[in-house]
This record gives structure tokens, C-alpha cells and sequence, in this order.
């Protein structure tokens, strides 16, 4: 069972100021290094911080390597650094709302991608 290391108050101070952080992702983390301190196992926060108990392992390492820093900075991912700007970004999505074959796939819909309604096609009239 892997457990945080024993927190300096100051850590605890720093940890409780993290459960009011602006990221919900952060603010898990915090709370699954306080209540490993706790001596809950990662099993058993699995529901109390909503992370798989693989994850909360991650960060209950990370916070032992690093330290409260650790919990907020995360690390570069994996892979090639993104080769388009923002501006090129911002124009091709731009494109794909404007382009007729698009906008059926495209168009903003709480169904998801998808037409909430489907029509037949040429030669689907008689299919049900």
C-alpha cells in the first residue's frame, strides 16, 4: 500500500489552502494526499476524490518526490510539440462551421455530433 510521507504543517497548510485551488483537478489531488496522511489506501479514495486509485497513486508519488509543487504543475505531455498557432486553429475551426458538407456534423448539439434526427437518404425511403 503506498502512503504519503509524513506532511510538515506547513504542508498541511499549503495542502488545505489547495482545496479551495480554481482547478478541480488540483483540488483532488490535494485531497487525496490529506487523506492518505489519513491512512486511507487508494481503494478506498477512489469515490471520496473521484480518481481511479491508479491515478491517486501517481500523485501520492509526485507529492512525495516533489512536494506540494508537484501537485500543481504538470508535466509536459508526450509526443510533438503542437506545429499549428492559435490563429491557424481558430481559422480552421472557423472554416468547418461554414462549410455546408460540415455543418450537419459540426453544429453545436447537446445529442453530440451527430443529427438528433435522422432523414433517409436517396433510395432509404422504405426502410424503418
Amino acid at each position: 500500500m503506498l502512503c504519503v510521507r509524513p506532511l510538515s504543517q506547513k504542508e498541511k497548510d499549503q495542502l488545505y489552502e489547495l482545496l479551495e485551488h480554481p482547478d478541480p483537478q488540483v483540488r483532488r489531488r490535494a485531497k487525496a494526499v490529506l487523506l492518505s496522511s489519513e491512512g486511507y489506501s487508494a481503494n478506498e479514495m477512489v469515490l471520496m476524490v473521484n480518481l481511479t486509485a491508479k491515478s491517486i497513486r501517481k500523485w501520492l508519488r509526485r507529492f512525495n518526490e516533489e512536494g506540494v509543487d508537484g501537485l500543481i504543475r504538470e508535466r509536459k505531455s508526450p509526443g510533438p510539440p503542437v506545429r499549428i498557432t492559435k490563429e491557424q486553429r481558430r481559422r480552421m475551426v472557423e472554416w468547418s462551421w461554414s462549410s455546408p458538407h460540415l455543418k450537419r456534423w459540426a453544429s453545436p448539439s447537446p445529442t453530440g455530433p451527430f443529427p438528433s434526427s435522422r432523414t433517409p437518404g436517396p433510395g432509404q425511403e422504405g426502410i424503418k
